[in-house]
């Protein structure tokens, strides 16, 4: 449990949150195109599988 309540007050986790709601906004309400929609989310899955602190070896 405590582990949960850290991570979600993390920066990390409230600064991606925000970030997923605007881009969702902009994204609903057409402020931005469809093929910058796909960028952004290639991006982020890059992001997400290629980050170096899940890497244990």
């Amino acid at each position: 449990m405590k582990y949960l309540v850290e991570k979600i007050s993390s920066g990390r986790f409230i600064f991606t949150i925000v970030t997923a709601f605007v881009f969702a906004y902009c994204a609903i309400h057409g402020t931005i195109g469809t093929d910058k929609v796909m960028e952004v989310v290639l991006l982020v899955i890059y992001a997400y599988f290629n980050r170096q602190d899940r890497n244990k070896v």
